[in-house]
């Protein structure tokens, strides 16, 4: 493609080119690399490309900043995750053990029951296991003690089959590495 204009060869500059002062204004302006990029439609990559053809820096102590919060609000939803599993599990389990003492027995519902309270024992566990922010600590020893005693008092309704050795198998978390 050939273009009138002495020294131009038609086509447009490449888009960090384009986009470099659009960079630096909105980088003055105070705003971090991701919302650049959002306002302006681009990548990330373009807009750390722009920056460095614009001579501007990103400031990385803002990224470290929201990447903290952003680990606390995930624990929190993780310990909000764990709290309504803990309900789930005690809901089914009472009402399993409401089924499991009627004369006659649904086999559809005792099943759903059983796995609806299975598996909520289970994330329970799981999630209680993962929280690791300092604050949340003693939080999560609560949510897994709370899953165990589930656990047990599922095992002492018979909810739980037991293994081929006649033990009731209970879990206490996620299995943990052997460090040599």
């Amino acid at each position: 493609m050939s273009s009138d204009i002495p020294g131009h060869d038609g086509k447009d500059p490449p888009m960090a080119e384009q986009i470099a002062p659009d960079v630096a204004e909105l980088h003055a302006a105070g705003h971090g690399r991701n919302e650049v990029a959002r306002r302006l439609g681009v990548s990330t990559g373009t807009v750390s490309a722009a920056a460095r053809i614009a001579g501007v820096e990103f400031d990385r102590s803002s990224t470290e900043v929201a990447t903290r919060t952003r680990a606390v609000q995930l624990a929190d939803h993780r310990a909000d995750l764990a709290e309504m599993a803990a309900d789930l599990a005690t809901k089914a389990g009472r009402r399993l053990r409401i089924e499991l003492d009627a004369t006659i027995l649904d086999p559809t519902t005792v099943r759903a029951l059983g796995t609806t309270f299975g598996i909520a024992a289970d994330k329970l566990a799981a999630l209680s296991a993962t929280v690791t922010d300092e604050t949340s600590e003693h939080a999560a020893a609560e949510m897994w003690l709370e899953g165990l005693r589930l656990q047990i008092h599922a095992a002492n309704e018979g909810l739980i089959t037991p293994d081929e050795n006649g033990n009731t198998p209970i879990d206490f978390g996620p299995p943990r590495e052997d460090h040599e």
